[in-house]
């Protein structure tokens, strides 16, 4: 099959690269689809992108500018989405901001690896215990003596599998504001902080916010690059044999 758009003849590899990109994809999103449907839509949508894409490039060319500097010239007046169109998509899209069992938790480590042996690992360990028991500040501690030092151990917040099965396995079992004793994973051993703990259920609006602004905002700088792509093709010159 060949194709071209105003004049310009579009290699196969192009639309097979396409194609090989936008499959799986297809793939996951239609499970129950039959393997040569899914080949047979894929390649039809990968032509009609290598086409707007082609399209896009020789308008920008013909402007005397980048297709960068034309997508951000067609999306320069844009608003970004109002408070009150971000919080109506929170509440009636919950069900994609559903999350795991989360912790929010911090460590010191002390390695076992060719420098240090279990033994010395494990009296290292020991006596940052006990440095912390008598009062010592967990985070400050970490930062001088851990062996991953750097924001006081901090992990953020992690869900079941994140970690290794022998980490998850001790931290998932502390309360939050509790620490652990030490405990041996597969990297050395540890003393572990639980900061939070966060059950199963819909994330809050707060930490999902800026991720809900971002992905409507981009929604709508594409509909206004389709728009104009779709002026093109109107006055293109599309051969399809």
């Amino acid at each position: 099959m060949s194709i071209r758009v105003n004049g310009e003849f579009i290699r196969d590899d192009e639309v097979a690269a396409e194609q090989h990109a936008i499959l799986p994809r297809m793939a996951e999103a239609m499970p129950d689809e039959r393997s040569e449907t899914l080949r047979a839509r894929s390649k039809e949508w990968a032509q009609e992108n290598v086409i707007e894409r082609v399209l896009l490039r020789q308008a920008a060319t013909a402007g005397g500018e980048s297709v960068e500097a034309l997508t951000a010239r067609l999306t320069a007046k844009l608003q970004p989405p109002k408070a009150s169109e971000i919080s109506a998509y929170y509440r009636k899209n919950a069900q994609q901001f559903l999350a795991c069992e989360r912790i929010h938790a911090a460590h010191i480590v002390c390695n076992v690896d060719e420098r240090s042996s279990d033994e010395a690992a494990r009296a290292r360990i020991e006596a940052i215990e006990a440095r912390i028991a008598r009062g010592e500040d967990f985070a400050a501690v970490a930062d001088e003596a851990s062996d991953c030092p750097g924001r006081g151990g901090d992990l953020g917040f992690f869900e079941r599998g994140v970690m290794v099965p022998e980490f998850d396995e001790i931290v998932f079992t502390i309360s939050a504001g509790q620490r652990s004793k030490p405990f041996r994973t597969s990297f050395g051993w540890h003393l572990a902080r639980v900061i939070e703990r966060r059950p199963a259920g819909v994330l809050p609006f707060e930490e999902v916010r800026d991720r809900i602004a971002g992905s409507l905002y981009g929604e709508k700088c594409q509909r206004a690059v389709n728009a104009y792509v779709d002026k093109l093709r109107a006055q293109a010159s599309i051969e399809v044999a």
